[in-house]
């Protein structure tokens, strides 16, 4: 998802890779509510150019965020 649309609060979580198809990607802790999940999401900061439309996206891991809610 566009990060601009996520409503938790994101900073740099541990673990940080190249992909060489899709770029650099590092993980991000997610925070909300009092509550934060490490390494609950990632994203490619630095994309090759075939990739270039998920620069800046968020993923999250559905087996870590499960039960984690954000009012809002």
């Amino acid at each position: 998802m566009p990060r601009e649309e996520v409503k938790a609060e994101l900073s740099v979580g541990q673990g940080a890779a190249s992909c060489p198809w899709k770029g650099k990607w590092h993980h991000l802790d997610v925070a909300a509510g009092g509550k934060t999940v490490s390494n609950g999401a990632w994203t490619y900061p630095e994309t090759t150019p075939v990739c270039e439309p998920i620069r800046g996206h968020v993923s999250f891991y559905a087996d870590k965020m499960e039960g984690f809610e954000i009012d809002g």
